[in-house]
């Protein structure tokens, strides 16, 4: 009825808010109900404010289950959240000249990290920051 659309409502805008305040989302499905056009509007949200999302399957017990449930629920996720298909990395560097950062030194510093840490399939962002004063 009205309280419930109501409550929803207020639940809605509080989560957005608290994206806003946040630097990871985690996102619970309900594995009944599968991924609901409320899910895709929320991830959207994230997405578009740049926040890592971690998605979270609440009441997998509950459905009835064979060899392919789990790729079939795999699938439907793929399948709503296609605008989500990667993991952004992004490493925040802490630079006395942050704005001075040759694009072919990033070039550098992104191949490094792929290397290293084996990130050949994920895309990676660069954020520089001034150190900023200290103060004694």
């Amino acid at each position: 009825g009205r309280i419930s659309q109501s409550l929803e409502k207020y639940s809605v805008v509080t989560a957005l808010k608290a994206m806003d305040r946040s630097h990871v989302v985690l996102m619970v499905l309900d594995a009944e109900e599968g991924v609901t056009d409320q899910d895709l509007a929320v991830a959207g949200y994230a997405y578009e404010k740049g926040r890592a999302l971690i998605l979270v399957v609440n009441k997998w017990d509950l459905p009835e289950k064979d060899n392919q449930t789990m790729g079939k629920f795999i699938a439907e996720v793929e399948r709503r959240f296609k605008y989500l298909p990667f993991a952004p990395l992004i490493f925040v560097l802490f630079s006395n000249r942050p704005d001075g950062v040759h694009f072919s030194y990033q070039r550098y510093l992104i191949n490094c990290f792929r290397e290293k840490f084996k990130f050949d399939q994920v895309p990676i962002r660069l954020q520089f920051k001034g150190r900023g004063k200290k103060e004694f």
